[in-house]
């Protein structure tokens, strides 16, 4: 029996997913594209759900022929056709495309003709659009769905975002997270991955389409899914993943077109890995499916991604490579592949008899031609994709062969013309294209040629020699031997490169050579050039000096500030001289460690219910969690955890029913960061906060980190305490407005000590537009501070889950400790979340900001607090 790991709430007696691997492959070769069958294991005749489908019919066949299906075909007509025109109309049930680009569903379009009615495609808005536009809108291909022009109705279109939607078959659901998958002229393409929910044992499997790095991209949409996926791996919910590896790590940075290489797809899960945090491997044994590898003509990719992968596995997960047509099972940890050609499916050679003894005597020739020209100059074919460029037609007529630049289509082969596609022929080697029809004679002649050149031809007089690659100076140099992109060359290209001369950067000098001493932990990090390396050094306190690789992408932060060695090659280096500054050069607090994580999967079992009465006389009826959560005011299920109030019903004598929450731990010193994906709108009526207090109160101390009212649009970052602190607007290292500086919660209305953020996306309805953000509050014996980061703008060390306030510059909000204000105002405070409506502050100035009665409009007025609830990603605490 496989059972789920420690720590999870269920085992199971099987495997929970079966999954058949159609194709496994990115790129060109459209029999191989992307497409997995999945189903629960519980219900093999429920059907298959089909994640991706660059290929359907040729993958079909590909697993019949392994006898990877155990369905009974004896409807069908014996040939390879019929039996998988008969799956595909009889046991795939929807489709899933994870984005608009074609190798991804040009198999479905293809197959469509020949599918049945009443089927689902899922995607997220962008893929849905895409196809429905551009693809099936009757010029291009019918349109087989039941919107747009003329449809005929086959397949029924449903939107997908990252809540649960049922599939109507085999006890799955579904739910969508947003990619970036490269971007141009500004532009981001959307991709996404999915996650499929076995709604019986609530395992989930993740797929990931196209996706690039965050590091790349300057995204946090990855992080984003890894934040929903860690508390599912922890508690043993999630144990494989699908996720692209498209390239091997010698791929340039600007060719990745939004993919991944090995070293990218480590960064990842490293992430991954980073926000589970609950052992020291918290990744070990995780299954790992590699898809989408694109393969080359004159390279085994997938070998060599598979040993880059394998090398210094320190995270423990178990990659797997499946190959088309294959059948496995996972969900209990364990990952089963079976594998059993099947004595009932027939197999076919392409090829008759006398065609197969031509291929033989030529791929003897060709052979012969490769041994010769590797012993005696420099090959030209086995680095050709670092050089060919169709715009290099010497390149191709230097071979002997007629160039035909229009691209790489399997077509050219048998131009009338005779034209041929280098590329192509070089396909046709890795036995990428079919023998058949009267085109044979011509691509074995295309075949002998290129073998009988590679024998004449070393490199070409425009192109130079690096090792056993032949080049064009204007793309690449050569460095010891060794192919490097131009954008990595710097110096001119010169075999004695150190990335330019010295100049000073941002934060220090610039300068040629290297430096030696201690590297901090996780070296090295990628850059995009040596001033980002700086930066890299510059965001972290702990970093006094760094190296930089100007003939790569590695960057090494170093502990101190050892002695300039300038006579080495590809290597730029300086100090960091800049001032990182705070109020006080107090950096006994950086940087910080010890976290506490609560996300939608534990965040509700750390707080009380309160249902008290409204401390601020609010007309509010706080519920108790199972009242809640039946009213549908919390819930966790999409990975985030959802706090809101009643928006459906008129309220009654004792108010609108909400939710507040109050943490069962206390908490003094640390640092608290709060990622939110939405803050309660900028509505009438209401009176949203996140705050703390402790028990004793005023006495020790209230801090307000969210705060506001009504229409408010920016957010109040206040202080309560008892009599006896007030604060010194000049003494205060900040980016916000002092608003009062006397914090005595008995006078003044109990207004406090104030300070408004100026950021205009830090509250209401402008932060959600915005995609939320991050909210960090630092509290230690000297001061209290407050820092908001919008969505884009996140510091990498919060996302990398070592925080380093050291590093963010000046706070929204900053309460000095000591002298006017003592430490001992503030004692162990308790977490809170709450929405109140009108009371002693919304409803005081409710006539002024919105007009007429605050408890009429709020009691009759349900639909307008759609947008009034918190929905929390994680919160996060860390000490020293």
């Amino acid at each position: 029996m496989t059972t789920v790991p420690s720590g999870s709430r269920q085992s199971v007696e099987s495997q929970t997913f079966t999954c058949i691997a159609l194709g496994t492959e990115g790129g060109a070769v459209s029999s191989t594209a992307t497409a997995f069958l999945i189903q629960t294991t519980a219900l093999p005749d429920n059907g298959f759900l089909l994640l991706d489908s660059g290929t359907v019919l040729d993958g079909l066949n590909a697993a019949l022929r392994r006898g990877s299906f155990d369905f009974d075909l004896s409807q069908a007509n014996d040939d390879d056709y019929s039996r998988a025109v008969f799956i595909l109309q009889n046991h795939i049930k929807g489709y899933a495309i994870s984005h608009s680009h074609l190798d991804h569903y040009a198999g479905f379009i293809a197959a469509s003709q020949t599918d049945t009615r009443g089927k689902m495609i899922y995607g997220i808005s962008s893929s849905i659009d895409a196809i429905k536009t551009h693809v099936m809108n009757g010029p291009i291909w019918a349109n087989f769905a039941d919107e747009g022009p003329s449809p005929i109705g086959q397949y029924k279109y449903s939107v997908i975002d990252e809540r649960y939607v049922q599939v109507p078959f085999g006890n799955l659901s579904i739910a969508a997270e947003t990619l970036a998958h490269g971007t141009l002229n500004g532009r981001t393409f959307n991709s996404s991955a999915f996650f499929v929910r076995d709604d019986v044992t609530r395992h989930i499997t993740l797929f990931f389409g196209d996706v690039g790095a965050d590091s790349i991209q300057s995204s946090t949409r990855n992080r984003e899914v890894c934040k929903r996926a860690a508390p599912l791996i922890r508690e043993g919910y999630l144990d494989t993943i699908f996720i692209e590896c498209s390239y091997t790590e010698e791929q340039p940075t600007s060719q990745l077109y939004g993919h991944l290489t090995p070293s990218l797809l480590k960064e990842e899960l490293s992430v991954l890995a980073s926000l589970t945090r609950d052992k020291s491997r918290p990744l070990a044994g995780i299954n790992i499916i590699v898809i989408h590898i694109k393969p080359k003509y004159n390279e085994d990719v997938r070998a060599t991604i598979k040993r880059q992968l394998e090398e210094n596995n320190e995270l423990g997960v178990l990659y797997h490579f499946p190959e088309p047509g294959s059948r496995f099972t996972f969900g209990g940890k364990k990952l089963e592949v079976r594998d059993v050609p099947s004595a009932s499916v027939k197999t076919s050679w392409p090829m008759t008899p006398l065609e197969s003894a031509v291929v033989v005597f030529f791929g003897v020739i060709l052979w012969l031609s490769f041994k010769r020209a590797n012993q005696h100059k420099p090959s030209t074919v086995y680095r050709w994709s670092h050089v060919y460029d169709p715009n290099h037609k010497a390149f191709i007529e230097s071979l002997g062969l007629s160039s035909k630049t229009s691209g790489t289509s399997v077509s050219s082969l048998c131009h009338p013309t005779g034209a041929v596609d280098v590329a192509c022929i070089l396909t046709f080697v890795q036995k990428r294209l079919k023998f058949s029809g009267t085109c044979l004679w011509r691509k074995l002649k295309s075949f002998a040629l290129l073998g009988v050149s590679l024998v004449l031809a070393g490199c070409p007089s425009f192109l130079k020699s690096c090792g056993d690659a032949c080049y064009a100076e204007d793309l690449y140099c050569c460095k010891n031997g060794i192919l490097t992109q131009k954008s990595f060359c710097g110096g001119g290209g010169n075999n004695n490169n150190n990335g330019g001369g010295d100049r000073s950067g941002k934060y220090g000098p610039i300068e040629k050579g290297d430096r030696g001493g201690s590297d901090l932990g996780g070296m090295p990090v990628r850059a995009s050039n040596a001033d980002d390396c700086q930066q890299k050094c510059f965001d972290r306190s702990d970093c006094q000096s760094w190296a930089f690789d100007s003939c790569g992408t590695n960057c090494w932060l170093k502990n101190g500030q050892p002695g300039k060695d300038g006579n080495v090659n590809c290597r730029t280096t300086g100090v960091i001289t800049a001032n990182r500054g705070n109020n006080n050069n107090d950096q006994s607090h950086c940087p910080y460690g010890n976290q506490q994580k609560w996300t939608s999967w534990n965040f509700f079992d750390q707080f009380n219910f309160y249902t008290g009465g409204d401390p601020t006389h609010g007309y509010v009826q706080y519920v108790d969690r199972g009242t809640a959560q039946n009213a549908g005011l919390i819930n966790g299920d999409n990975g985030r955890a959802y706090i809101g109030v009643d928006k459906n019903n008129r309220a009654g004598g004792a108010g609108r029913q909400s939710v507040r929450l109050e943490s069962k731990n206390k908490f003094e010193n640390g640092l608290m960061i709060l990622d939110l994906n939405h803050m309660p709108g900028s509505v009438c009526g209401t009176w949203p906060a996140f705050w703390s207090f402790g028990d004793n109160w005023p006495n020790t101390g209230e801090i307000d980190i969210i705060e506001g009212v009504n229409r408010q649009d920016y957010n109040q970052i206040t202080l309560h305490t008892s009599s006896g602190c007030t604060l010194d607007g000049g003494a205060q290292w900040q980016t916000g407005s002092t608003i009062s500086g006397n914090c005595d919660a008995n006078v003044n209305g109990n207004a406090g000590c104030g300070v408004r953020a100026n950021k205009a996306n830090a509250y209401g309805d402008n932060f959600n537009r915005n995609g939320g953000g991050v909210y960090v509050m630092e509290r230690t014996d000297n001061t209290i501070r407050v820092w908001f980061f919008p969505r884009n703008a996140i510091p990498a060390d919060v996302l990398s889950g070592s925080p380093n306030p050291c590093g963010w510059g000046k706070p929204d909000a900053d309460f000095p400790l000591g002298g006017q204000c003592p430490r001992g105002k503030f004692g162990p405070h308790r977490i809170i979340f709450n929405i109140t409506f009108c009371g002693d502050w919304a409803g005081a100035v409710f006539g002024q900001q919105c007009g007429g009665d605050c408890v009429s409009y709020v009691r009759d007025n349900p639909g307008a607090f759609g947008e009034s609830y918190w929905s929390v990603n994680s919160l996060n605490f860390f000490h020293r």
